[in-house]
């Protein structure tokens, strides 16, 4: 019973997530790993790869 309303609330989407796609394909669809909404996500791994490379530093001045 759970399943069938998962379905039928799936189903729903399957058309606009085809539409999602068809755009994406488009030459002015914007390119890139994250979407406009993402601004966190990016921000976060800026500051992941600058600690990465602060630690990547010490471990190689320790040498």
């Amino acid at each position: 019973m759970a399943r069938a309303g998962i379905d039928i609330f799936n189903r729903e989407d399957f058309y606009v997530n085809a539409l999602i796609q068809r755009g994406y394909g488009s030459r002015f669809a914007p390119r890139g790993p994250y979407a406009a909404q993402e601004e966190i996500l990016l921000q976060l791994n800026r500051w992941l790869v600058a600690r990465y490379r602060a630690q990547a530093a010490l471990a190689e001045g320790a040498r």
